[in-house]
């Protein structure tokens, strides 16, 4: 009986032991995947940053051509009443 109680105290540590390795992988699996997460978040702030710089750009370019087209036909105005 000691022996049965004994074996079977064997095979349920050796059980929980296969149960800590696959813990252990699991967790350093959420941990890859928690600092390539991270990693992505800061590709994106970078990437947003790009675009609003993009989009500020864009909006000068606009008021710019706006501006240059008003100057243009404030010239033609003028030609056309000489």
């Amino acid at each position: 009986m000691a022996l049965q109680i004994e074996s079977i105290d064997d095979g349920t540590k050796a059980c929980f032991g296969c149960y800590d390795k696959d813990i252990e992988a699991l967790e350093d699996c959420v941990t890859c995947r928690r600092d390539e997460c991270d990693c992505v978040k800061g590709e994106l702030r970078v990437a947003k940053g790009r675009i609003e710089v993009l989009e500020e750009r864009s909006r000068t370019h606009r008021e710019l051509i706006d501006q240059l087209m008003a100057c243009v036909e404030n010239m033609e105005d003028k030609s056309q009443g000489a």
